[in-house]
């Protein structure tokens, strides 16, 4: 196999090898509610996220297996259905906050979702608030812009309120890209830029029309003081002329 070839497999298996990654770039905490061992696995629909395309909060939660708390997929872990109607999400960046409905997936037990649309590059956090299990929750969960880096599990054990202890905290869910950076064929721009684009075209048009009727005011002005100049000349001439 000649080494271009060589070369070209070796891209096509490295990209594979980081679907998995990509896809699963979701955190997971074992938090206990209520003397229950609860396994949250949190993350964007549709990641990568990017400025102004459609996505939404994908939340999966399961009561844990006993014998392998963090594995979602464990024997012993029992999806959790019906909080949809005791629990929200609120969508939080910097002092904007929104707080939308949980919709249960199709045909997907214990996993919930939400849709938005995000319009800038910013650190996004999905803060879960209501019951489970009969016990007020109040859970936050905050984009890293790194994506979601290699770090050690944090096996921390974290109060979160009465009742509410977390034992258990890996991996992570990217924060939106910007959309500049990723246009293709053309350079691609925000829905809010180009909005902001047109409202200073806006102003500059307004301030142009302003300034140029301000000068034709004035170009008025200097046109009939002229002519009342020329005007007070005649009428001068005349009034001479009369008494000679």
């Amino acid at each position: 196999m000649k080494s271009k070839n060589i070369f070209a497999v070796l891209l096509v298996v490295s990209a594979l090898c980081a679907l998995p990654t990509l896809a699963s770039a979701h955190e997971r905490q074992v938090i206990n509610i209520g003397g229950t061992d609860y396994l949250f696995v949190v993350g964007s629909l549709g990641e990568p996220v990017v400025v102004d395309d459609k996505t939404g909060v994908d939340f999966r939660i399961k009561v844990a297996d006993p014998k392998d708390p963090t594995n979602a997929s464990g024997a012993g872990a029992k999806p959790v259905t019906g909080l949809e109607q005791t629990l929200k999400v609120e969508l939080i960046a910097g002092d904007k906050k929104k707080t939308q409905d949980l919709t249960p997936a199709y045909n997907d037990a214990g996993a919930y979702k939400t849709t938005f649309f995000p319009t800038v590059q910013t650190t996004l956090t999905y803060r879960f608030f209501g019951t489970i299990n009969n016990t007020p929750v109040d859970l936050s969960f905050v984009c890293n812009p790194a994506g979601s880096p290699k770090v050690a599990d944090d096996k921390t054990s974290v109060s979160l309120g009465t009742g509410v202890t977390r034992t258990f905290k890996a991996g992570g869910f990217g924060c939106p890209l910007a959309k500049e950076d990723l246009g293709f064929p053309e350079d691609a721009m925000t829905v809010l830029g180009l909005h902001e684009d047109l409202h200073g075209d806006m102003d500059g048009m307004m301030k142009t029309m302003a300034t140029d009727q301000a000068n034709n005011q004035s170009g008025a002005a200097i046109t009939f003081g002229l002519l009342g100049m020329v005007f007070g000349i005649i009428a001068f001439i005349k009034a001479r002329r009369s008494k000679e």
